[in-house]
């Protein structure tokens, strides 16, 4: 029986969109050309593969042992060719990567820029996301490697994970907030009336903390969804909280340059569960190109000179008032 992969795809395509015409655009055919593909598929097979239902069109118990299949086989393919291509050296000056919100403005952007400046010639795809989007691009072999927080055990027999450090995040507001009327008398419960920033999908752990530590029996917070503001830019934040009472998710080296500038100051206090843990994350089944294994390199070191410079600022962070003395750069 002899099984084109173009028509695997086809089945793939239709089970994911579940409707005929938009599974055709996204296959860039029409939709009669998809029809005749998915039949020929059937008469291959033996069995019916989809069916039509009120909620649009639905594998049949053949087609789920088919899909499960499928895309097995199609990731397997794209493995061979992609390490082929590394064979033949297509793919060495080639990388897509994927990154978290925070660890792409913390340590990743200064990594990448050491690559760059070793191979100018280099190609780079960098996409920006929080980690519930990046795992399922990462598990369609989007990107080579993906740097986040990994939070899903389940994709772990997959996934080849290098361990990072993990780097505090402190709360952050404009140097003129209510809040710091208090003095260095306030709590984690006192933001609860003031919307909060931070990247679209806080990791759940985090925001199960959150939640715990602001609840108060009459408390109520200013936005039921955690954050209020959700935004995957470090710098959107940044600005937001300059400009508006909103408290803000910041890391150290974006937060003390604005401490230092007189413009923005840290609440006060650190939760010992504010401080994530990033992963360097890429798939088991695929070779990473030598110019992979020199990021993963570069981006281990710029995360353990991160760390060290952390250690060393984070007290120079909970001064409200302009610093003469500005912090080493990292």
């Amino acid at each position: 029986m002899d099984i084109e992969l173009r028509l695997l795809q086809c089945a793939l395509k239709l089970a994911e969109h579940c409707n005929f015409a938009r599974a055709a655009k996204a296959l860039h055919m029409s939709q009669p050309s998809l029809s005749r593909n998915i039949q020929e598929l059937e008469r291959r097979l033996g069995v019916s593969l989809f069916t039509r239902s009120q909620h649009g069109v639905e594998p049949t118990a053949g087609g789920l042992i088919l899909l499960e299949h499928a895309d097995g086989v199609l990731g397997r393919a794209s493995d061979l060719v992609h390490e082929m291509n590394q064979l033949r050296g297509l793919q060495k000056s080639e990388l897509s990567i994927g990154a978290g919100v925070y660890p792409g403005q913390m340590f990743l952007d200064r990594a990448l820029g050491q690559l760059v400046r070793r191979h100018p010639a280099a190609r780079l795809s960098i996409v920006y996301d929080n980690a519930f989007q990046l795992l399922p691009r990462l598990l369609k072999r989007e990107f080579d490697l993906a740097v986040m927080h990994l939070s899903t055990p389940d994709a772990g027999q997959q996934l080849e994970v290098t361990k990072l450090k993990p780097h505090p995040l402190f709360f952050s507001v404009r140097a003129e907030h209510p809040l710091l009327r208090h003095g260095q008398d306030i709590s984690l419960s006192e933001i609860q009336e003031y919307p909060l920033a931070a990247t679209n999908r806080l990791p759940a752990n985090l925001v199960k903390r959150f939640r715990a530590a602001v609840r108060q029996p009459k408390a109520k917070l200013a936005s039921e969804s955690v954050p209020s503001i959700g935004c995957d830019s470090v710098a959107m934040i940044r600005t937001i909280v300059s400009e508006s009472d909103a408290v803000g998710i910041l890391p150290l080296n974006v937060l003390l340059p604005e401490v230092n500038a007189g413009a923005l100051a840290a609440l006060p206090f650190m939760e010992p569960w504010a401080k994530p843990s990033f992963s360097i994350v890429r798939l088991k089944s695929r070779i990473l190109s030598p110019l992979g294994i020199e990021l993963s390199r570069l981006i281990t070191e710029a995360d353990e000179t991160l760390a060290e410079w952390e250690s060393h600022n984070i007290a120079a962070v909970f001064d409200h008032k302009p610093s003469r003395k500005k912090a080493k750069g990292i």
